[in-house]
């Protein structure tokens, strides 16, 4: 048992080798909500489900969909303050074969998107189409995990680990710079997109080593040494789109864009990180519908889309399967006056993108104010997920 253990003490210490590697291989995964390609950085069109991201005139555009850059006719600022879902696990049984009950949090406020668009003819007379620049963050993970404090996770027999916790985290931001324009006739706009990727990913796990009856190995001393690992991965991938209104039926709009999958460059081939952000393609359709009001300018615009991520890079910790998210919403316009102010309702499904992760579902809300001078505009987005940590988001537009 002395050389057994001194075998394990040796592998413990040696982080990511051997039995360190072992430990990589077996652990279960919690079932937390998958956010790692499908977060939704929040847009206005996030209370009607997500289902108008593709074709919203904001700058949020360099991220879902550049051809929506071309319906920008002023010099537009949008900022995003959104929270970051993470997911909270307590930890028994086994340590290679965990049992984890799962707790999605809201998590805090933070910046989620900013972004300046600025019409060409603004910048040269006879310019045509609109060009833009954005920060967004596009996926976020974060997920804390805690063992028993009055027995252990039983390592092999006669070996265990006690006071285990881990910490796994993952952030993708995006820096766009995209252009987008429309025909002649105006019912048709295409738009390109170059983007920059910073990908940081982040594991960390610390426990105590004890024996079979519970006593501490080695005790004052730090006896077992789990992984720690932080890598930082760049990359770049460019974004193409498309928006078609009919002549003949100008209330229907349709869009699709497709994004490359983005191969990071720095990032340690271990078995924590992966290299590559899945592609994306986002394909969805609207119409409009209007004389709800005796008299007044109300409408309701009714869509749908589907986003679909192809596979992406896969560790043991980050896998990403193809993962696709379905989006159905209404907004309706209520005027009042020279004011306007959107309703919004929808529902999103997200299926999980890995082994072990989760899928997110439930019911959007939203509602906005625009006044007449169309300045500047405010949206108050809520998604509430089925498997809890409900989603907040205020949205803030000003044209210039």
């Amino acid at each position: 048992m002395e050389r057994l253990l001194k075998n394990r003490m040796f592998s413990l210490n040696a982080g990511l080798s051997s039995l360190g590697m072992l430990a990589l291989a077996g652990f279960g995964h919690a079932q937390v909500a998958d956010m790692l390609s499908a977060f939704d950085a929040g847009s206005r069109s996030s209370g009607a489900g997500g289902a108008l991201t593709g074709a919203s005139p904001d700058t949020l555009a360099t991220y879902y969909n550049p051809a929506a850059l071309a319906y920008i006719d002023r010099k537009t600022l949008n900022i995003v303050q959104k929270n970051l879902p993470n997911g909270r696990n307590s930890v028994v049984g086994k340590y290679y074969d965990q049992t984890k009950t799962t707790t999605n949090r809201s998590g805090n406020q933070a910046v989620t998107h900013v972004g300046f668009a600025v019409p060409m003819s603004s910048l040269r007379k006879g310019g045509i189409g609109t060009l833009a620049f954005s920060y967004t963050i596009g996926g976020y993970l974060e997920e804390s995990s805690t063992g028993p404090t009055n027995s252990a996770l039983e390592l092999i027999p006669g070996l265990g680990v006690r006071n285990f916790t881990e910490k796994k985290s993952a952030k993708s931001e995006f820096y766009t710079l995209a252009y987008g324009r429309t025909n002649g006739a105006g019912n048709f706009a295409y738009g390109v997109g170059l983007t920059v990727v910073n990908q940081l990913m982040q594991l960390r796990q610390t426990g105590l080593l004890v024996d079979g009856s519970g006593n501490e190995i080695n005790p004052g001393a730090s006896p077992i040494s789990f992984p720690n690992v932080r890598t930082n991965g760049t990359g770049l991938g460019l974004l193409a789109g498309v928006m078609f209104s009919p002549v003949n039926n100008p209330d229907l709009s349709v869009w699709a864009s497709l994004r490359t999958p983005i191969e990071l460059n720095g990032v340690s081939k271990d078995a924590v990180s992966y290299d590559r952000i899945p592609g994306r393609l986002i394909a969805g359709g609207a119409i409009r519908r209007d004389g709800f009001r005796k008299g007044a300018q109300d409408y309701l615009v009714l869509a749908t889309q589907v986003t679909y991520y192809f596979s992406g890079g896969a560790s043991q910790f980050f896998d990403r399967s193809s993962q696709s998210v379905t989006s159905v919403g209404a907004e309706y316009y209520l005027v009042l006056g020279l004011a306007r102010v959107p309703l919004r309702v929808g529902y999103q499904g997200i299926t999980k993108g890995g082994r072990g992760f989760a899928s997110r579902k439930g019911l959007t809300y939203g509602i906005g104010f625009q006044p007449g001078n169309g300045k500047y505009v405010l949206d108050l987005n809520y998604f509430q997920p089925s498997g809890g940590g409900g989603d907040t988001s205020i949205t803030a537009t000003y044209r210039f």
